[in-house]
């Protein structure tokens, strides 16, 4: 089938091309286990990444490294970040907790923080009513972002309805072949890119095409869950 991929990011960036199509062979996949968090702004405000908050996307995985296995009876659950996309994010990482603090039980909420178990540091907060379920999936539609990607405790909280967390593992690309095509008349990025096996990002959605225009002679076909685009590098 033929697709432009807006079903999947509603994006498609590739450097500074102008992008007229490209052409999938295959079929998206879901997996069952972890949890992932996705459509978090996909179209940045002002081209800035890091203040939208688009690292906010992609895989978790339950964490046991704090000194409890669960927080407030809830598993949580740790983020690993790739090219230094959070300048403030402690070591690379994002965590998702189902925080208490001292408070009771009565106003638990989900939290998103480059710190574990607090609160004035929350990049997204579950905006339903206290005390949020303690199945995070039920907060979709109702997630609140500090504005612009400044958290604070006096700081404005915007909702953004579409982004939301799922069980299992992101969507993953599994066609063996794509092809780029633009409607540039020089576009040195175009042509057929083959799935690679990579472990880049997160192991998934990498394709790549041999080109002597290319330093590496290779062009990688991409996809970067921390920024959600398409890039081509």
């Amino acid at each position: 089938f033929i697709s432009t991929f807006s079903q999947f990011t509603k994006t498609l960036f590739a450097m500074s091309m102008s992008v007229t199509a490209l052409l999938i062979f295959g079929c998206f996949i879901y997996n069952t286990f972890g949890l992932c968090s996705w459509n978090r702004a996909w179209d940045p405000v002002d081209d800035d990444y890091e203040a939208t908050m688009n690292f906010v996307n992609g895989k978790w995985v339950e964490s046991i490294e704090q000194p409890v296995e669960l927080l407030n009876g809830q598993p949580y659950w740790k983020k690993t970040l790739y090219d230094n996309c959070c300048s403030g994010c402690a070591e690379n990482t994002l965590w998702l907790y189902y925080y208490v603090g001292d408070n009771t039980g009565d106003e638990a909420q989900w939290i998103i923080s480059p710190y574990w178990n607090t609160y004035t540091s929350a990049y997204a907060k579950c905006g339903l009513d206290l005390p949020n379920p303690t199945d995070v999936t039920k907060c979709n539609g109702y997630w609140t972002f500090a504005e612009d990607g400044e958290p604070g405790l006096n700081q404005t909280y915007i909702i953004d309805t579409a982004f939301n967390f799922r069980p299992g593992a992101c969507p993953q690309l599994t066609c063996e072949r794509v092809q780029f095509i633009s409607d540039s008349e020089d576009d040195t990025f175009v042509g057929v890119y083959d799935r690679s096996t990579t472990d880049d990002q997160t192991g998934q959605n990498i394709y790549l095409q041999e080109n002597e225009a290319s330093s590496t002679n290779v062009w990688y076909l991409y996809f970067n869950e921390n920024i959600f685009s398409w890039i081509i590098n």
